[in-house]
């Protein structure tokens, strides 16, 4: 078959005409038509504008999201912490404690304000008690 049923000088209305009389039947129908070389240039030129909005968009939302990244990690970290302690059944605490020594099993205790133990360590070399002979 012809790529062209009519010469390029031929009017709009004069070639729908001779296709309505020539054809045995017409539909609507979706199909990849070639674009004129105006028609690429129109679509070159919005596809460019698209594209410097998308860039500005992003920009946008990066800068409106960098804070709420910043909160949100800031409270992942908080939560990690409030997990571990409500595991543990402890909280980490900066407090002044107490080291008292028991001379006869060479540990010693560790102790909160409240006198309550912490834990035991063993004795360090020079807070061991010499004796005098």
């Amino acid at each position: 078959m012809k790529k062209s049923l009519f010469p390029i000088d031929i009017l709009p209305e004069e070639r729908i005409e001779q296709l309505q009389n020539e054809c045995i039947g017409s539909e609507e129908e979706n199909y990849d038509r070639e674009l004129t070389p105006e028609e690429l240039q129109v679509l070159e030129d919005e596809h460019l504008e698209v594209s410097k909005r998308i860039h500005k968009v992003k920009a946008e939302l990066d800068e409106v999201s960098a804070p709420l990244k910043a909160e949100k990690k800031k409270l992942e970290k908080r939560e990690a912490y409030l997990i571990d302690c409500l595991e543990k059944g402890t909280v980490l605490d900066k407090r002044t404690v107490y080291a008292i020594p028991e001379y006869e099993t060479e540990k010693v205790g560790i102790y909160d304000e409240a006198g309550m133990l912490i834990r035991i360590r063993p004795m360090f070399p020079n807070e061991k008690q010499y004796k005098i002979k």
